[in-house]
């Protein structure tokens, strides 16, 4: 990917990063929704709406779409590694609560 078409990634996916970080999960769900709606196959996208819902206390949900991505071999960008991270620290959290 160039880094103009990295640029232009991160203005779209900046929405989804402004909702989560404004604990805001149902906006993020619906930013994440209209990015992938005319980008289905943007994995950093589908990855924040997963943190959004498991954030929201969808569990099912969020880690339906992370075990989609969880493909043996398949390459990320730092983005997407970081929001997995941070859905992984997620659940444990959501289980003991």
């Amino acid at each position: 990917m160039s880094k103009a078409d990295q640029l232009i990634m991160e203005r779209r996916l900046r929405p989804i990063y402004d909702a989560i970080d404004a604990g805001n999960a149902k906006k993020a769900v619906q930013e994440a929704d209209k990015v992938l709606k005319k980008h289905p196959i943007t994995t950093c996208a589908k990855v924040l709406k997963a943190l959004a819902l498991i954030r929201s206390d969808k569990l099912a949900e969020g880690f339906e779409i992370i075990n989609s991505l969880d493909v043996p071999g398949a390459q990320f960008d730092d983005g997407t590694l970081q929001a997995f991270v941070h859905c992984f620290k997620e659940f444990p959290r959501k289980i003991m609560m």
